[in-house]
């Protein structure tokens, strides 16, 4: 059975717990494991190219000022510390795989909501899975269960190809950052978005 198929009290937490169990102190494998997704992406379709990620730490913001740029999912974080949110309001983990499948692209109208990584130096290099979530978490999540599950469940590459512009769309996503003032205002932004769904 599929290491996705066991059940726990919340389906958010338990796609956590698979993730942390399988990385557990060596998260590398599981960033080799989304890269090797990606590098097989485009061996099966080597026209594509991949929107670009930035790979390091923006620049202090403006006061008001937002940046978009794109993330590739190896750099979004996975715990529950990773999500402003937490996970208390986590939707039908499945419900979402299927609302992200039929529409892979919904970062570019819905993009994540991101933040760095506490005590991130400006320019300096985005490690893996040390950007935090202040709303989307749920979707980010979504996008690693989906890529994961090319991996996990041994598809071949015909059954790949069959929604392949789609998991090419989960391997570049679309993110916003953006600041409050302080800590307070920053968990009240998150806590007053009540759609953290996909």
């Amino acid at each position: 059975m599929s290491r996705l198929g066991h059940k726990t009290s919340s389906e958010g937490a338990a796609v956590i717990d698979c993730f942390t169990s399988m990385c557990g102190t060596q998260p590398d494998v599981f960033q080799q494991m989304l890269q090797n997704v990606c590098t097989r992406a485009h061996g099966l379709d080597p026209n594509w190219v991949r929107n670009p990620s930035i790979q390091r730490v923006p620049d202090t913001l403006a006061e008001g000022e937002t940046k978009k740029f794109n993330l590739v999912p190896w750099l979004l974080g996975f715990s529950e510390s990773d999500a402003i949110k937490g996970i208390f309001k986590m939707p039908h983990i499945f419900k979402c795989i299927i609302a992200l499948l039929e529409q892979p692209n919904a970062s570019t109208k819905d993009p994540l909501d991101v933040l760095m990584m506490v005590g991130a130096k400006i320019g300096s290099e985005l490690p893996a899975f040390s950007v935090r979530h202040n709303l989307g978490f749920a979707k980010s999540l979504v996008t690693r269960v989906i890529l994961f599950a090319t991996v996990d469940m041994r598809w071949d590459g015909a059954s790949i190809k069959m929604f392949l512009k789609e998991l090419q769309a989960l391997l570049s996503i679309e993110c916003v950052y953006s600041l409050a003032p302080n800590p307070k205002e920053q968990m009240a932004k998150a806590l007053g978005d009540k759609n953290d769904g996909c």
